[in-house]
């Protein structure tokens, strides 16, 4: 991946009602692809910026390997590390590292699955609040307030574990000239992409190299038709402003090309 592809997106800071003497859990997620060699950098990133909560996927640890050193390196003092590995197969694994005090449960699940890994986890915190609040410990007696009761403790426990947040959506035009044959055989690209991937076999390597030449030859052929297509129905009274069009398109076209 080359850095200088990278380019910073403009984004509205996500604004939420804090209250006094509240303090929010900073939780991440990470798609690790092997912790084995990032111990270290994940150790340092959860320490630096204070994570409660980190979830990790692709974990590439198996059920038969004796990890016990990289289970025992990436987790900080006063953190608890808990996985499930992937027992067949390559990639998978599933794990999070949280720390101590929030008395995080792991459940057993009901059930297994083979192509994919799953965790499920209950926030003592958030039960530990449920029972001390005013809802177990003094219920009201008379039903209507009972239900006043419920609507308020509940809302505020609410708001304390999971606060309303408001997050601006930026939509980004999709191109004309891009059809669903373009969308179906860039799916298929990907698909081929990790195939081979997976494999390593030069078959699938050729395969997904034609692959990619095919998307390539859509993508152009499909500009060029939608270019003429301008340019038929300006006629020659707009055929300047329809230049003009085509070239900022163009523009455009080159700085995504650039940036992926």
């Amino acid at each position: 991946v080359g850095i200088d592809n990278f380019r910073s997106v403009q984004q509205t800071p996500i604004q939420f009602t804090k209250k006094p003497g509240l303090k929010l859990l900073q939780l991440a997620v990470l798609n690790a692809r092997s912790i084995k060699n990032k111990t270290l950098q994940i150790k340092d990133y959860i320490v630096d910026n204070d994570i409660d909560i980190m979830a990790l996927t692709e974990t590439w640890i198996k059920g038969h390997e004796n990890c016990e050193f990289a289970t025992r390196d990436i987790c900080p003092s006063g953190y608890v590390f808990s996985h499930v590995p992937r027992e067949f197969g390559s990639g998978g694994g599933v794990g999070i590292i949280f720390k101590h005090s929030l008395k995080i449960k792991e459940l057993k699940t009901a059930k297994s699955f083979k192509s994919f890994e799953l965790m499920q986890l209950l926030l003592q915190k958030l039960r530990n609040d449920i029972m001390n609040s005013s809802l177990c410990l003094s219920p009201q007696p008379v039903l209507s307030e009972l239900c006043d009761q419920y609507d308020k403790v509940l809302s505020s426990i609410l708001d304390d574990h999971a606060p309303l947040l408001t997050k601006t959506v930026i939509q980004r035009p999709t191109a004309r000239w891009y059809d669903e044959d373009i969308a179906m055989q860039k799916s298929k690209r990907r698909k081929f992409e990790r195939c081979w991937r997976r494999s390593g076999l030069q078959v699938d390597l050729q395969v997904y190299i034609n692959q990619c030449l095919l998307v390539k030859e859509l993508v152009n052929s499909a500009k060029a038709n939608y270019s003429s297509s301008l340019i038929e129905e300006a006629g020659s009274d707009n055929i300047r402003n329809c230049f003009t069009l085509l070239i900022v398109s163009s523009i455009g076209f080159l700085r995504n090309s650039i940036r992926h």
